[in-house]
Order: structure tokens, then C-alpha cells, then sequence
């Protein structure tokens, strides 16, 4: 496998460096992907699309930062939606990879 993917339960691949909208919505409503449009990006407390480089980042990012609000992370890659349950997931399936990244992500040899 190569290091720049994880793979979920369930076997699916995701690339990690893949780019990839952080979205925070209250617990219990769900995102279209409307929501994830740039052109909606409004100021918090509403849902405040939040586009990353690297989805490693924004998973890493939506289980790590100190929040203030009830708000769940939810995360929009190619045409994926991650859910707050799978986004908790693939980051414990990271493990030792997500340490390695650092702020760069791996070089993949090929």
C-alpha cells in the first residue's frame, strides 16, 4: 500500500493527498453538497466551508483543534462526504502515517 493512502473499514482507499472542504455543522443535520461551495462561505457560526491542500490535514485539523462551539466536522473529498463517524475513523486508522506527515506530506517513490 502506498503511503499516502489509509484505508477506511470497510476496505476503501482514501488518498490522504487528496484536497479536501472542512465543514461544521450542529449535531444531527446533515450537509448537501451545496454547502461545501465556496460561494456560501459565510461567518460562524454558520457552517463556514473550510478548504484544505491535504485531506490528512483537514482530518487531522477536525479531530484536533480546540473548539468553542457543538458543532460536528464533516468532510467533502472528490465527491465523497466523510461523516463526523468516518472522519473519527480514518484518523485512528492514520496512526503512525499521520505522524510522519509533519506539516509536508510523504515522498511517494515510484
Amino acid at each position: 500500500m502506498s503511503t499516502d493512502r489509509v484505508v477506511r473499514p470497510g476496505g476503501e482507499n482514501l488518498d490522504l493527498l487528496a484536497s479536501a472542504i472542512l465543514l461544521w455543522l450542529p449535531e444531527g443535520e446533515e450537509p448537501d453538497v451545496q454547502l461545501f461551495s465556496p460561494d456560501v462561505v459565510v461567518p460562524p457560526p454558520h457552517p463556514h466551508p473550510d478548504p484544505w491542500w491535504l485531506l490528512h490535514e483537514a482530518i487531522t485539523a477536525a479531530m484536533e483543534v480546540t473548539r468553542s462551539h457543538q458543532k460536528l466536522p464533516w468532510i467533502k473529498v472528490g465527491t465523497r462526504i466523510l461523516s463526523p463517524q468516518e472522519i473519527s475513523e480514518t484518523y485512528r486508522n492514520m496512526g503512525d502515517l499521520k505522524a510522519s506527515f509533519g506539516s509536508r506530506p510523504p515522498t511517494v517513490k515510484g
